[in-house]
């Protein structure tokens, strides 16, 4: 939660990514942690909203990036409108919650049609999870695993439809995909 400001370099790239897809509109940020990504959205335009399950984060996400739409609790739980959102982020969160698939599942329902969906997740697959100890680069408190083929099975019984994926090797490799309903 600490150190990370709007303008850092991950939040631009993120931003940067969206806009290959998507100008701006009512976005959602599944996983928003302190809001800081939602505040450089928020600057750029968008109309930003972010869910998290710690009550830490909100408050921070709120009091230090004035994210008054972030809130606590699960996706599931904040009963958003049918067809709301034009972009939904699941940064570094899929791995956490209890049940993937029905995150995804309310993902598609609060998306509009012509939504985008970008999930980050680790590849469980990845040269550095075959080379490096998995207790090192998976801490306990990821619920799931990945593998490519894997998440993109699952979005694809979701409804999703890939439209680009993004391969980056920060410590760990990390996989990013663009997708639309």
């Amino acid at each position: 939660l600490r150190g990370e400001t709007a303008d850092s370099a991950k939040n631009r790239n993120r931003m940067q990514r969206i806009h290959r897809f998507k100008g701006g509109g009512r976005l959602l940020d599944v996983g928003c942690c302190n809001g800081s990504f939602l505040a450089l959205m928020e600057r750029e335009g968008w109309e930003t909203h972010g869910v998290d399950f710690s009550p830490t984060a909100i408050e921070n996400a709120r009091s230090a990036f004035g994210q008054q739409r972030a809130i606590c609790g699960q996706l599931h739980e904040a009963e958003y409108p049918d067809n709301y959102f034009d972009v939904v982020t699941v940064y570094d969160t899929i791995e956490h919650v209890p049940n993937p698939r029905q995150v995804l599942s309310e993902a598609v329902r609060v998306s509009k049609e012509d939504g985008l969906l970008v999930i980050q997740t680790n590849d469980f697959d990845s040269l550095n999870a075959k080379l490096v100890p998995r207790s090192l680069l998976y801490p306990a408190q990821h619920l799931y695993y990945f593998r490519r083929r894997d998440l993109v099975a699952l979005l694809g019984d979701c409804g999703y439809q890939l439209r680009s994926e993004h391969f980056a090797t920060i410590g760990v490799a990390r996989f990013a995909f663009y997708l639309a309903m």
